[in-house]
C-alpha cells in the first residue's frame, strides 16, 4: 500500500519537526498511524467542528488537528490518508469561509504543507488551489486559490456600537447616589475631595494630583479616619472611571480602622471614640517612652514586689 519513496532530500529547516510528520516518513510509521486510527480522528474533528466559532477550546483543538493533518499530508507516504477522507475539501472550506481569521490563517498554512507533496498538489488543484514549484517540480510550500476573492472576502456583520449596549439592572450604576454630609469647612477635606473628584480626571493636573495624594497619605491626617469621608470617596469610585492604580492609591489613603467601621455597619458617631482611642494610645506611648516615667514605674513595681 505504501510505496518506497526517497525522503532523504525532504529537509526543511523552516518547519519545526512534528510528531506525525516524522511518523509518516517510514512505512512502519504509516502502518502504525493507520492501525491507531489517529488520522481518522483528526479528520472527524475537522469535519464536525471545523466551522465552530464560539467555543475557544474547540477552536484550539481544531487547529491542532489541522496541523497534524497538514504534516501527514506533506509527506509522499501520507497520500493514502488524504485519499481516504474528504479532509482537504474541509480545510479549503475553512480557509475560504470561516468567521475566525486566525483559523483561516491556520488552514491556509496547512494547505501549503499539503502542497509540498506531489499527491497533495494534485488534490489541491482539483479544488482550485495552485502552488508555485521549482524547475525540478518541488513545491515552495505555499498555495493560493485561482479565485482570490473567495479567500480574501469576508461576510459582513452588524456592528454594535458601545452606546447601544444596555447593561442589566444589576450591573448599572445608580444615578442617585446616597448623599453623605462632609464637613467641608475644613480646607484639608475640601482639598482631598477636589483632588479625587476633579484633578485625577484632568490629564494636565493628573501627575500633580497623584504626588499631592502621596504626600497626604504619609501625613496620616484625621480625615482619613472618618467613615463618612470614606463613604463619600467610595461614591466617587463607583460613579466615575479611575485607573486601577489610582483606585488603589485612594483606598490606601484611609486608616484600616475605617474599613472595620464600614464593614461592621457602625455609625459615624463612633468617630469620636475612634479618635479618642488614638489619642489615649498616643498618650500611653508617650508615657512609656519618657525615661523618667519609665524609671518611676519600675521602682514602684519593685517596691510592691518586695
Amino acid at each position: 500500500m505504501y510505496e518506497d519513496v526517497d525522503v532523504d532530500g525532504d529537509q526543511d529547516s523552516h518547519i519545526p519537526p512534528h510528531f506525525y510528520r516524522e511518523l509518516t516518513r517510514t512505512k512502519e510509521g504509516c502502518q502504525l498511524l493507520e492501525d491507531k486510527g489517529h488520522f481518522l480522528d483528526f479528520a472527524s474533528t475537522i469535519r464536525e467542528h471545523g466551522m465552530q466559532s464560539d467555543d475557544l477550546e474547540l477552536i484550539t483543538k481544531v487547529k491542532g488537528c489541522l496541523w497534524a493533518v497538514g504534516n501527514v499530508g506533506s509527506m509522499e507516504l501520507g497520500a493514502p490518508f488524504l485519499e481516504s477522507t474528504d479532509v482537504v475539501e474541509r480545510i479549503v472550506h475553512i480557509a475560504q469561509a470561516h468567521d475566525v481569521m486566525s483559523l483561516r490563517g491556520t488552514a491556509f498554512f496547512v494547505l501549503g504543507l499539503i502542497s509540498r507533496s506531489l499527491h497533495g498538489l494534485e488534490i489541491l488543484s482539483e479544488h482550485g488551489w495552485l502552488s508555485n514549484t521549482t524547475p525540478l517540480g518541488k513545491s515552495f510550500g505555499l498555495c493560493i486559490p485561482n479565485d482570490l476573492s473567495k479567500f480574501l472576502s469576508y461576510t459582513p456583520w452588524k456592528h454594535e456600537i458601545p452606546l447601544s449596549i444596555k447593561l442589566p439592572g444589576t450591573q448599572a450604576m445608580s444615578h442617585h447616589p446616597v448623599s453623605i454630609v462632609i464637613d467641608e469647612a475644613d480646607d484639608t477635606s475640601k482639598r482631598v475631595l477636589e483632588l479625587i473628584e476633579v484633578e485625577l480626571g484632568d490629564m494636565i493636573l493628573y501627575k500633580k494630583a497623584r504626588v499631592e495624594l502621596h504626600q497626604l497619605r504619609h501625613q496620616r491626617l484625621p480625615i482619613f479616619r472618618q467613615p463618612a469621608m470614606f463613604r463619600r470617596v467610595m461614591g466617587f469610585l463607583e460613579g466615575r472611571h479611575y485607573k486601577l492604580a489610582d483606585r488603589h492609591l485612594i483606598i490606601e489613603l484611609f486608616d484600616k480602622d475605617v474599613l472595620r467601621h464600614v464593614i461592621y455597619g457602625e455609625d459615624t458617631s463612633d468617630e469620636g471614640d475612634l479618635n479618642s482611642g488614638d489619642e489615649q494610645r498616643t498618650e500611653r506611648q508617650r508615657s512609656i517612652s519618657d525615661p523618667a516615667d519609665l524609671e518611676l514605674t519600675t521602682a514602684k513595681t519593685s517596691q510592691y514586689s518586695i
